[in-house]
């Protein structure tokens, strides 16, 4: 496909002989399973070749504290989805003639007296693959689970930077179920204008969920 890429992270062992993308089937989708089961995610670089990478550890102190009710504020909209929310997250290597492969569980602490399991099949791992491939669903889990969708009425972070995913962002919303600040990392941004306004968007999600990592507190408990 002429595709140039870079990986910023080890990609793991080979995938097995078995892992083709058939032709109908689109390129995309298939990296994207491809780099899920590696805990990888993918992004584009300034020439606009794929970069494989895992989004930083949250730092000592965020690029950007923002508040409910105060400037740049405009709003913010919690995406909640707790049937995303599993207790156990089984991962399950394919079955080849009647004999069945292995599985590995990922329990989820952070949710107590709830029993909803989750299984997927990690169609393309095998071996010692499987536990980091549990793990990045486990990860990705809290994407699904919760997201928070802030408007401000500025491109650019306090130190004139102009917002983008990666960015650590602090927030405290309580109307939102952000009891207390509580530190996020931006996944995506869309910025706009017109005539009356020039604003961003932020959609912000829990940090450590792009890197197989289960947080220690959520933005809702108190």
């Amino acid at each position: 496909f002429g595709l140039r890429t870079t990986f910023l992270k080890t990609a793991g062992d080979r995938f097995g002989d078995g892992v083709n993308l058939n032709p109908e089937k689109k390129l995309w989708p298939f990296l994207v399973r491809l780099a899920k089961q590696r805990n990888l995610i993918i992004r584009d670089d300034d020439d606009g070749n794929l970069v494989f990478w895992v989004p930083p550890s949250a730092p000592a102190q965020p690029d950007a504290v923002l508040a409910q009710g105060h400037s740049p504020v405009i709003s913010i909209a919690p995406e909640l989805d707790p049937q995303q929310y599993y207790s156990h997250i089984t991962g399950r290597e394919p079955v080849f003639l009647g004999l069945g492969g292995e599985t590995y569980t990922e329990k989820n602490d952070r949710l107590e007296g709830v029993l909803r399991p989750f299984t997927f099949e990690a169609s393309d791992t095998s071996g010692a693959t499987l536990q980091e491939a549990t793990e990045a669903f486990a990860g990705r889990m809290f994407v699904n689970a919760a997201k928070y969708q802030v408007e401000v009425a500025t491109w650019r972070r306090p130190d004139g930077e102009v917002w983008a995913a990666g960015d650590f962002v602090q927030l405290h919303a309580p109307d939102a179920m952000v009891y207390e600040p509580y530190l996020f990392l931006i996944r995506e941004v869309t910025l706009a204008r017109n005539e009356f306004a020039t604003t961003a968007s932020l959609q912000l999600i829990i940090p450590g969920s792009f890197r197989g990592e289960v947080p220690e507190k959520l933005p809702w408990d108190g």
